[in-house]
């Protein structure tokens, strides 16, 4: 199986490994277009990245989870985001980089109640749980 913009050998690990993956510092993901690599952003999981504004990686790429955007420092009609390569076969958790509750660099997650992040990546570490207000999710911030 292949993901776009994710380096062949993080997709043979994630394949070895029945419950996924998330792609550290060292492992590059090729950033989406609109999206630049920037290596200046403290991330505290994956690849900081800086995009146009109204860009979203997430969005543009499946294979992705993203943090909560932050506008870019020196560029205002940037934005900045931190994100790590995510395959979701064994949970119902999905990335959402839009919960309010979650400040860069975390990275957001919807899952059904009694689910959690961490069941598929075992990497993350996930700070704050929440329940959606919908009443049938859970919301997590992860780093």
């Amino acid at each position: 199986m292949r993901f776009p913009g994710i380096d062949p050998a993080v997709t043979l690990v994630c394949a070895a490994l029945a419950f996924g993956c998330s792609s550290q510092a060292t492992t590059t993901i090729t950033p989406p277009n609109g999206c630049n690599t920037n290596a200046t952003l403290i991330c505290d999981l994956g690849d900081g990245w800086t995009c146009t504004l109204g860009t979203n990686p997430q969005a543009l790429e499946p294979g992705l989870s993203c943090s909560v955007p932050e506008t870019n420092a020196t560029n205002s009609a940037d934005v900045d985001y931190c994100c790590i390569a995510w395959t979701s076969t064994s949970t119902t958790c999905v990335p959402d980089d839009t919960f309010a509750q979650c400040s860069y660099p975390l990275l957001g997650y919807q899952c059904d109640m009694n689910e959690n992040p961490t069941t598929l990546d075992p990497s993350l570490d996930c700070v704050t749980s929440s329940t959606d207000p919908d009443g049938i999710h859970e919301d997590f911030c992860c780093k």
